[in-house]
């Protein structure tokens, strides 16, 4: 062999991967490999803190409603918890982690049977989406998340309306804008 010549050698990490993939349907049916990795897309569209949707497992939700109603009239929530970054550094990301889950329950307890909701980062953001719904339903739903939410300083909202003109993008921007807007003068209010 020249010593030039250059003999690609397989990433240990490669073979690592294809052992542990052969290791693992080893001895299953296909029903059940189908069935586990059914399950392990499933986890990956949840949020490992509080079980909800995370920005994936909610954006393709939002994605299969929008096509069932042809992008129909819809609100979109968006929520953010203020201080977290604060509550994590002074008494420690259990106490943190403990108004996120209590965030996610706000959100579960005060959505529809239809409506979406979900944890948009792995921070402080929440979303709602509501097929349907129109300013005052974002504003009951907003309500309904402030009631559950003491004390609600610790969480601020905004909504944006879409009767189907703009599209998901838009409508959760403007959402987002909202929010800030919030944010920028009292805290626990939603516009």
């Amino acid at each position: 062999m020249d010593e030039t010549e250059i003999v690609p050698q397989e990433d240990p990490r490669v073979e690592g991967r294809r052992t542990f993939w052969k290791n693992w349907v080893k001895g299953k049916s296909p029903e059940v490999v189908g069935d586990m990795l059914a399950q392990k897309e499933a986890e990956a569209e949840r949020d490992a803190l509080t079980g909800i949707l995370n920005k994936r497992g909610f954006t393709n939700r939002v994605g299969e409603e929008l096509k069932k109603t042809r992008g129909g009239p819809y609100s979109v929530l968006f929520l953010d918890l203020n201080y977290l970054g604060q509550i994590n550094d002074l008494v420690g990301h259990e106490e943190g982690n403990y108004w996120v889950k209590l965030a996610a329950n706000a959100l579960r307890f005060s959505a529809r049977a239809r409506d979406l909701y979900g944890r948009w980062t792995q921070g402080d953001e929440f979303i709602m989406f509501l097929p349907g719904g129109y300013e005052e339903d974002a504003k009951i739903a907003w309500r309904n998340i402030e009631r559950s939410f003491k004390p609600s300083f610790l969480i601020s909202g905004g909504f944006a309306y879409n009767s189907g003109d703009l599209s998901f993008e838009q409508t959760l921007e403007l959402a987002e804008k909202a929010m800030y807007g919030v944010k920028q003068g009292k805290k626990g209010q939603v516009i």
